[in-house]
Parts: structure tokens; sequence; C-alpha cells
């Protein structure tokens, strides 16, 4: 059968480091709940969420795909309602109300975003996060109410502690992901995101932290 979509390899060549794209996404929520960069937001957020789905055990019907799905429907949703083809005018080759997009919402994504990035790739790249560390040592990333503090870095034992904590700590933390990726540099990694319940610090709402784990360093203990 023809393949309609772009393959992820060639849809997501340009695309920023996934650790970058959580990092974004998590900054662009409060924009989207006022209405700013809405159909950006769910295009890369769609984007990012079929990236974590590849590689998970089950890319097609796992949780992680269900996910990705969902946000891949609200994106064709937008584009619909805006009467907008999938690079975000009228010149799309499958609309969001075409029957293949229909069948294959993920798809849909991979295609807008190749669209997409084609003409942002430029501003993308200067807006990124830095590059991922090429050291053994894990680094953590916190952003408090959508503002990001200065990577640290620390060692795999209090990483590998903060981490067992989050999790044995269900009102506290209402999330604990953890992803395999490769970096562009060819380093294997293990990305762990953790959200923190709002109301855990007084005067903070929203807690994300996101630990980049080389994954020698886990086997070198």
């Amino acid at each position: 059968m023809k393949r309609h979509w772009p393959a992820p390899e060639a849809a997501y060549a340009k695309a920023p480091s996934v650790i970058s794209e959580i990092g974004w996404t998590a900054r662009g929520v409060r924009d989207c709940l006022h209405g700013i960069h809405v159909r950006e937001f769910w295009l890369r957020k769609a984007a990012l969420l079929d990236r974590i789905a590849l590689t998970d055990d089950d890319p097609v019907s796992g949780d992680a795909a269900t996910c990705a799905v969902e946000a891949a429907r609200r994106l064709m949703e937008i584009d619909h309602a805006a009467g907008l083809g999938p690079s975000g005018y009228a010149d799309g080759p499958y609309t969001p109300d075409h029957p293949d997009s229909i069948r294959e919402p993920r798809g849909y994504v991979r295609q807008a975003y190749a669209l997409w990035i084609r003409h942002h790739c430029g501003e993308i790249a200067m807006s990124s996060s830095p590059a991922l560390s090429t050291t053994q040592h894990p680094t953590m990333h916190t952003q408090v109410d959508g503002l990001s503090y200065r990577p640290e870095h620390i060692s795999v034992i209090a990483a590998l502690s903060h981490i067992r904590s989050a999790r044995k700590s269900p009102k506290n933390v209402d999330a604990v992901n953890v992803y395999a990726f490769t970096s562009r540099d060819g380093i294997p990694l293990h990305v762990v995101y953790i959200h923190h319940t709002p109301g855990r610090w007084h005067g903070v709402n929203d807690v994300i932290d996101v630990y980049e784990i080389p994954t020698a360093a886990l086997t070198d203990l």
C-alpha cells in the first residue's frame, strides 16, 4: 500500500530534541490557555507525543500512543475549524477532514510538522534549549510556574534517589514518566519527567523536574 505520510525520521529530522520540546510545551501551556500560539502548541505537543510513543514497547496501541492520537485529533479539530491545511495554510495535500487523516491522526501530525518546521526551523533552533550534555553526569532541569532554572549537574545516586522519592509520593507527585532516547550526538539517555501536584510548595502552582541520565552512567553502578 502506498505510504501517504512522511516517515517519522524524515518528519522530525530538524525537530529540537525531545527534552527541549518537553520544556517548550510545559512553558507553552499558559499561553495556550490564554489563546496565544494555540495551533503551534498543539502541533508541537502532538509531534512530541508521537515521538515519545514511537519509543514505547507498544508504539501503536499503548498508553503513549493513545495520548499521541488524542493530541493529534485536537490539532485536526483546530485546523478544520480554521479551514486550514496541515501546513497552517490551505495548501496541504491531506486536509484534516480527509479520510486518510481521520484514519491515521498521527500521520497527519507528521505531515503537518514536516511542513511547519520547513518554514520555522531557523527560529526554532534559536529558541531551543542547548544541546544535551555529553558528560556521564545526570542533568536536572527545573521549571517553576513556567520559569526555567539553570540546569544542574547532579550525581547518579542523587538523581535515582529523587526519582524513587517521587514515585513514593502520590499525594505530592502526579506523574513520573521515564523515556529512553538517543541524543543527537548518539549518546543513549534515559529522560525522567516528574510533575509535582499544585500546592506542594507555598506560593507555587506548577513545578516540573526533568532528569537527563546517560544510560552508561546507570550501567556503571
